[in-house]
């Protein structure tokens, strides 16, 4: 990641996640930029492959790209237009075009919204809207309704956030799922407890059921800080699918992450994954990543 153009473009290289418009939120392997040009009109841009989620036997496709133009009020207030062109396996996968925004009228209210269109098919892909509510400081209130195509499904939900103490954080959200071939839900509860050293540790339970299939998920995380600029972290998984993939309804898996930022703008990355899944009996993954950050005196951050 860097900035150029006297800190007014930014470009990321590598596994990201593309946000913004009609890309949604979309993993990929590739390049992406965003650069304000004047007063408050700006541009992003995105180019790679995308990256295919754990459990997901939907293929996403062979290329992505897409761009975004937008007018951004302030940091809380902004409106955009964007385009999204994907291939799977040489054909079309997606061809959308998308208005959206969002407004915060009060200091407490952020108001949202998007409309997106098929091009290829020729028909509304998406439209949604949420309201979100700080009540206090330690209470936030969500609601959204949504519509989305091709399975053209309303969703209704809420979310709430309460800080019960000042470290501790309890988030919670339902939503009720209207499909062609009947309903669902997707409901979920996090706990996260942060210490004074920068430390975080949580648990996280999930629920999707819907006719196609589900699952129940229970998570585990914790963040530690050490000394000498080392950050360590503990992941561990497991699902329970209501149907079977491959013979298996149950998925374990452990990731441990180890960081070290050794220089002002370097930073060592090692990562090990471990466990077993529907579509692997043994798991086993290693990652190691040097990276050195670009931009501002002493690195970008």
């Amino acid at each position: 990641m860097t900035r150029i153009l006297q800190r007014h473009l930014l470009l990321r290289v590598g596994r990201q996640l593309a946000v913004g418009g009609a890309v949604r939120a979309t993993q990929l392997d590739g390049i992406a930029a965003d650069g304000v040009l004047t007063n408050g009109i700006g541009a992003q841009a995105w180019t790679g492959v995308p990256v295919q989620a754990r459990f997901d036997r939907f293929e996403r496709g062979d290329f992505l790209t897409g761009g975004r133009i937008f007018w951004r009020r302030s940091f809380d207030s902004e409106v955009g237009a964007s385009f999204v062109y994907a291939l799977r396996r040489g054909y079309i996968a997606r061809e959308d075009v998308a208005l959206d925004g969002s407004w915060t009228p009060l200091r407490a209210v952020t108001v949202s919204g998007l409309v997106q269109w098929s091009i290829e098919e020729e028909r509304l892909a998406e439209a949604r809207l949420q309201a979100l509510w700080q009540l206090s400081p330690r209470l936030q209130l969500v609601a959204d309704v949504q519509r989305t195509a091709p399975d053209l499904f309303v969703d209704r939900s809420g979310e709430i956030v309460y800080r019960l103490l000042q470290p501790l954080s309890l988030e919670a959200d339902w939503h009720w799922l209207k499909l062609e071939g009947g309903h669902g839900h997707r409901a979920g509860a996090r706990a996260t407890f942060r210490t004074v050293q920068d430390a975080s540790y949580g648990a996280e339970v999930r629920l999707i059921t819907e006719p196609d299939n589900g699952y129940k998920l229970a998570r585990l995380f914790a963040i530690r800080k050490l000394p000498r600029n080392v950050t360590v972290t503990v992941d561990l998984d497991a699902y329970w699918l209501e149907r079977e993939i491959n013979a298996t309804k149950r998925s374990f898996v452990a990731t441990v992450t180890g960081g070290w930022a050794f220089a002002q703008a370097w930073e060592a990355m090692i990562a090990g994954s471990f466990g077993t899944t529907p579509y692997f009996e043994r798991r086993t993954e290693a990652i190691a990543r040097l990276v050195y950050r670009f931009g501002l005196p002493g690195g970008f951050r």
